[in-house]
C-alpha cells in the first residue's frame, strides 16, 4: 500500500516539501538558516505533519471499514449460497412430488372400456385404495415441504426469495387442484356408472331392433311357406281329382 498517494492535497504538499528538503546539498543543510522575518512560527511548520497523521488515520479507518464490509459480504454470499442450495433441493423434491401426482392422475383416469372391470374387480379396487393412500402421503409431504419453505429465512426482494415465493404459489395451486379432483372422485364414479348403464341400454335397444327385424323376416318367410303349402295342396287335390276322373272313365 506504499504506492498509494495521499488523498488530501495538504498531505501531498507536506511529502513534497520533505523530499525537497532531503534532496538539498549537504552544504546548505550545514549552514545556519538565515534569519527570515517572514518565516512561519514552529506551530505552523508542524501543521502539515499533523494533517498527514490525520490522513493516515483516515486511511486506516477506511481500510478497517473495507475489511468489515468484505467480511459482511462474504457472510452474505455464504448465506445466499446456502439458500440457493436449499432452494435447489426443494425444487427437486417438488418435481418428484409433481411426477408422483401425474402418475397418480394417470392411474386414476382409466380408459372407458376398463370402467366396468374397475367397478367389478376387487383387486383393482384394492389398488385404487392403495393409490389414494399414496396420494394422501404425497399431500402430507408437500405440506411439510411448504412449511419448511416458509420457515426458511430469506429476503423477499432477493432473487432466491422471489423464486421461493413463486414455487410456494405453484405448490399451493397444485395442492388445491389435487384436493378438488379427489373430492370429485365419487361424482366421477357415479358418472362412469351412468355412462355404462347408458351404453348397456343402447346395446339392448339395438339388439331389440335387430330381433324385431329378424322376427318380421321370419313372419315373411312363414307367410311364403304357408302360401306355397296351400298352392301345393291345391295342386295335389287337382291332381287327385284328375286321376279319379280318369279312372272313372
Amino acid at each position: 500500500m506504499s504506492a498509494q498517494q495521499p488523498r488530501h492535497p495538504e498531505a501531498a504538499d507536506a511529502i513534497s516539501d520533505e523530499a525537497h528538503a532531503e534532496g538539498e546539498a549537504p552544504e546548505a543543510r550545514d549552514q545556519p538558516p538565515a534569519h527570515d522575518e517572514t518565516e512561519p512560527p514552529p506551530a505552523k511548520r508542524h501543521a502539515p505533519h499533523r494533517e498527514f497523521a490525520e490522513v493516515l488515520r483516515e486511511v486506516e479507518d477506511l481500510r478497517e471499514s473495507e475489511r468489515r464490509r468484505q467480511l459482511e459480504l462474504s457472510r452474505q454470499q455464504r448465506r445466499e449460497s446456502s439458500l440457493v442450495l436449499r432452494l435447489a433441493l426443494k425444487e427437486r423434491e417438488a418435481r418428484e412430488l409433481q411426477t408422483q401426482v401425474r402418475e397418480l392422475r394417470q392411474a386414476m383416469r382409466p380408459a372407458h372400456s376398463q370402467v366396468s372391470k374397475l367397478l367389478l374387480d376387487p383387486a383393482v379396487n384394492a389398488e385404487i385404495t392403495k393409490l389414494r393412500e399414496q396420494v394422501k402421503e404425497a399431500k402430507q409431504k408437500q405440506l411439510h415441504a411448504e412449511q419448511e419453505l416458509e420457515a426458511t429465512q430469506f429476503q423477499s426482494g432477493s432473487i432466491a426469495g422471489k423464486k421461493l415465493m413463486q414455487k410456494c404459489k405453484e405448490l399451493q395451486a397444485e395442492n388445491e387442484q389435487l384436493g378438488k379432483e379427489l373430492s370429485e372422485g365419487q361424482v366421477q364414479k357415479l358418472q362412469a356408472e351412468a355412462a355404462l348403464l347408458k351404453d348397456y341400454a343402447s346395446e339392448l335397444r339395438k339388439a331389440l331392433l335387430e330381433t324385431r327385424d329378424w322376427v318380421e323376416q321370419l313372419h315373411e318367410e312363414l307367410d311364403a311357406s304357408q302360401a306355397m303349402i296351400w298352392k301345393l295342396r291345391r295342386q295335389s287335390r287337382q291332381g287327385q281329382e284328375t286321376a279319379s276322373s280318369a279312372c272313372a272313365a
